[in-house]
């Protein structure tokens, strides 16, 4: 995904998700056929899985690219971000409470052609999208195909160079560092309800509340943002999350009743975390780095996050108990906060997001 950014953002982003749409279609339909004939052959899944993730990808940091080519000023800026998140945590959530009941009523090979209906729709709101083109011609396309690669690295080097400055670091690190230790508590709440008795029950019931709690935080979200300082938003999210993932390792002991409204309040500040980030990320950085910010920012955290979860497995088995993971999560929050409410530099980004905000 990291290679991607210099693409997103030298050429038209309507013609590469009209693009990547159509090609997802053509897969889809691939993968139809497999099913259909029967085949065997799990290489050839394994691949069109692959391209399928490929292209897929891509819809992600294009997004954050394509938000504020539509909005007209930083309030819209949020409010869009929050309305694209509660959408896809929405689908998310419905959608895994529903795949169990559509796989039980229809085909595998029926749910692959509803698919491909939803990536024709998709395909033609994309060709609805009314913007100016990104896309540099060149009077001499031979010479032009013979620098592209040139330019491509040149570009890739200057967002390497953005991205590596410090406000963007300090931003981003902390970010990844949290995500790493989110990841090692998710992937331990298979074991809680295993340890509570009653595992499918007690397993949807974390999931539905923590999606439930990640939507309500994108809702709330826009005002907060709106009115707090971000230095002492950072600062007072982070805290309350070390308050709250360290009652849970103090309760968990107890009963997962108890435990439930904690993941929901937790979840409603990671979704105020994260629409705090992702409208730093793209108010922040100029417009022609958002795609090489976006695809960085994607990349790291998604880089750490099967470390993340690779840690969350050992540490029980080091220490016993799965108490010393939400022990992990508190520490890390608790010290992000700290570094928050005393940088210099993330204090002087203040007047600059309220300044886009008002």
């Amino acid at each position: 995904m990291f290679f991607l950014g210099p693409i997103l953002d030298r050429y038209n982003i309507k013609k590469i998700l009209c693009m990547s749409t159509l090609a997802q279609v053509f897969i889809v339909i691939l993968m139809s056929l497999y099913f259909l004939l029967d085949h065997h052959h799990l290489l050839i899944l394994y691949i069109l899985l692959s391209m399928s993730t490929l292209f897929s990808s891509v819809i992600y940091p294009a997004e954050s690219v394509l938000i504020p080519k539509l909005s007209t000023d930083a309030r819209q800026v949020v409010k869009y971000n929050a309305i694209f998140q509660m959408t896809y945590k929405g689908l998310d959530v419905v959608l895994d409470a529903l795949v169990g009941v559509l796989l039980s009523i229809f085909l595998i090979v029926n749910i692959f052609s509803f698919n491909v209906i939803i990536f024709v729709v998709a395909f033609f709101v994309f060709k609805l999208l009314r913007l100016n083109s990104t896309t540099i011609h060149h009077k001499d396309n031979i010479e032009g195909s013979d620098r592209i690669l040139s330019r491509y690295l040149a570009d890739l080097k200057e967002g390497m160079i953005y991205v590596s400055r410090p406000k963007i670091l300090k931003l981003l690190l902390p970010l990844s560092v949290i995500n790493f230790s989110i990841s090692a508590v998710t992937v331990i709440y298979p074991k809680i309800a295993v340890l509570e008795g009653n595992d499918s029950k007690v397993f949807s019931m974390i999931l539905f509340v923590n999606g439930l709690g990640l939507i309500l935080g994108y809702l709330v979200g826009p005002r907060i943002i709106g009115y707090i300082k971000f230095s002492k938003l950072l600062f007072s999210s982070f805290f309350i999350l070390f308050i709250i993932w360290l009652c849970i390792y103090l309760f968990i002991n107890v009963s997962y009743v108890y435990i439930l409204p904690m993941f929901l309040v937790s979840n409603i500040m990671i979704g105020i975390i994260n629409l705090a980030f992702i409208n730093a990320f793209q108010l922040l950085p100029p417009q022609n780095m958002l795609g090489r910010v976006a695809t960085t920012n994607e990349t790291l955290l998604s880089i750490l996050i099967p470390f993340g979860a690779f840690t969350g497995g050992i540490l029980p088995q080091l220490f016993g108990t799965i108490n010393i993971n939400f022990m992990l999560v508190s520490i890390a929050s608790l010290v992000i906060s700290l570094f928050y409410v005393t940088d210099k530099e993330i204090k002087k980004m203040n007047d600059f997001m309220l300044m886009t905000m008002e």
